[in-house]
C-alpha cells in the first residue's frame, strides 16, 4: 500500500490525536468519567468498611509487600483515603489532588 493510501485509510497521526484531544478537553466526558470511577472507589471503600479486618487489613497482609507491622495501619487507612478521594471526585472538591492519590 502506497504512503497515500495508508494515510487515506487510517487518517494521520495529528487527526486522532487531534480527535482525541478534542473529547478529553470535553467537560461532559471528563464528568461522566469523574463521576464513574467516584463510584467505583465508593463502592470499593463501603466494602472494606463493613468488615475492615477482614477485607482490608488481611488483605493488605496477604500481598505480602508490607511487614505487618505497616500492614495494618497502612490496611485501617486505606478505606478511608479510598472514601474521602471517592467523595472528592463526586462532589469536584480537589478533583486533581482525589485523582493523583486514587492513581
Amino acid at each position: 500500500m502506497d504512503k497515500i493510501g495508508a494515510s487515506a485509510q487510517f487518517g494521520n497521526s495529528k487527526e486522532r490525536s487531534g480527535w482525541l484531544r478534542g473529547v478529553a478537553a470535553n467537560r461532559y466526558v471528563i464528568l461522566v468519567f469523574r463521576l464513574i470511577l467516584a463510584a467505583f472507589f465508593l463502592t470499593s471503600s463501603y466494602g472494606k468498611l463493613v468488615d475492615i479486618e477482614r477485607y482490608s487489613v488481611d488483605a493488605v497482609y496477604n500481598f505480602g509487600i508490607l511487614p505487618m507491622a505497616l500492614a495494618r495501619p497502612f490496611g485501617l487507612v486505606m478505606p478511608f483515603i479510598e472514601l474521602l478521594c471517592g467523595l472528592g471526585l463526586l462532589f469536584g472538591v480537589l478533583t486533581r489532588l482525589s485523582a493523583l492519590v486514587l492513581h
